[in-house]
């Protein structure tokens, strides 16, 4: 999951994987941005072969 709060972006993520013993990985991650570096609209964010990719068009 990405998505924007007011101070930056949040990237959250959970991978269950096939083992059982330890229970699903989970990740995230927070990055800090002013207000006025980005706009909703113009945010583009595509999973690729394990890698997220997240850009301004």
């Amino acid at each position: 999951m990405v998505w924007a709060d007011q101070g930056g972006l949040v990237i959250a993520g959970e991978d269950t994987g096939d083992d059982d013993d330890e229970g699903p990985a989970r990740y995230g991650g927070y990055i800090e941005l002013p207000s006025d570096a980005f706009k909703m609209d113009q945010i583009k964010a595509e999973m690729k072969d394990g890698v997220l990719k997240v850009a301004r068009r």
